[in-house]
């Protein structure tokens, strides 16, 4: 019911503009689901420059490789969290990450890098890098050992869908992915 809604709103809304500005009033074809999280139409404003917890500023290949210098530190892990502001499923997942019941496990094994993406335009060399953990929709993680190596990464769009999870099937999700303890 809400992705019909949502494709009617889009429909209603890509009309209502050609209309003012006098473009012929052919509906556009509808977007891709939700889920998927294609990148917006060139008629979109720009989402890319949205607030939110994905930095358009952060140099996410400097950011990784602190990340990777305290891993080998430390022996955590590194997530790197493929998102964008524009997403709604992205932000749901910074969410989980931060609930009181999965934040303290995070921090204890993991170091967190938040890798924007804007409208799949930013940090793509690090995309094809990780094997396009994006392909099947955002957001993606990819885990990485101190060393960099990767250890597991969501290229089936397992997160895609995150605004159904729950703290416990991240805080799961984690879980199978840490480091084991000796």
């Amino acid at each position: 019911m809400l992705q019909t809604r949502h494709t009617l709103w889009l429909i209603v809304t890509v009309a209502g503009a050609a209309v003012a500005s006098g473009q012929d009033s052919k509906p556009a074809a509808p977007s891709p689901p939700a889920a998927t999280h294609a990148a917006p139409s060139p008629a979109a404003t720009n989402r890319s420059a949205r607030p939110g917890p994905f930095s358009a500023q952060a140099d996410a290949r400097k950011d990784l490789a602190t990340a990777l210098a305290k891993a080998r530190k430390d022996g955590k892990r590194v997530l790197l969290d493929f998102g964008a502001n524009w997403c709604p499923d992205c932000l749901v997942l910074v969410k989980r990450l931060e609930d009181p019941a999965v934040r303290p496990f995070l921090e204890a094994h993991f170091h967190l890098v938040k890798v924007n993406i804007g409208s799949h335009d930013q940090n793509l060399d690090l995309v094809r890098e990780y094997g396009n953990p994006i392909e099947k929709g955002i957001p993606a993680v990819v885990v990485l050992d101190p060393q960099g190596q990767v250890i597991a990464a969501t290229r089936g769009g397992e997160l895609a869908n995150a605004r159904t999870s729950t703290p416990e099937e991240i805080l799961a999700f984690l879980k199978q992915w840490a480091p084991k303890k000796r």
